[in-house]
């Protein structure tokens, strides 16, 4: 607080000044070339002081780190992929089915993604109309990894 009197008691004082020169000053030719003098040392006297007080401004670089933003990034990314291959997988499924009449009233896939950052499918809950030419359906695309848990429609 205490050097921000400072500046503004030198912009004070540095300005009367200049208004007296500018008073003092008999040639109009030279108005110009005193008022672009004058502007540059109000601004001076404002800078030099503004300046040694950035020299004690340190910024918390820790909040803008690689590491931080990166795994911030890294788990959005993660849940959006999960998300969007959900989705692919279950249209996937709906069309095949379909395809091949069988109606669904519902699909679960149960997803993660592993640390080798691969996705993994445990299982895969369906309920319709025909639970055994279904169940045989997905997993020939799923293979016997997958479980597969079907059930028929209410």
């Amino acid at each position: 607080m205490e050097q921000i009197k400072q500046i503004i008691l030198s912009v004070c004082a540095i300005s009367i000044i200049l208004g007296i020169l500018s008073n003092l000053c008999p040639n109009v030719k030279l108005n110009n070339q005193l008022k672009l003098l004058m502007a540059s040392i109000l601004l001076l006297s404002v800078l030099i002081p503004a300046m040694k007080n950035l020299k004690d401004i340190t910024p918390d670089w820790e909040k803008f780190s690689y590491n931080n933003m990166n795994s911030e990034l890294t788990s959005n990314t993660e849940e959006k992929v999960l998300n969007i291959t959900y989705e692919n997988i279950k249209d996937a499924i709906l069309k095949k089915l379909q395809k091949n009449n069988i109606s669904v009233e519902m699909i679960d896939i149960n997803m993660y993604i592993k640390e080798d950052n691969s996705i993994n499918i445990s299982n895969i809950k369906i309920r319709c109309s025909q639970p055994e030419t279904a169940k045989q359906i997905i997993s020939t695309y799923f293979g016997e990894e997958v479980e597969i848990i079907a059930e028929r429609t209410n």
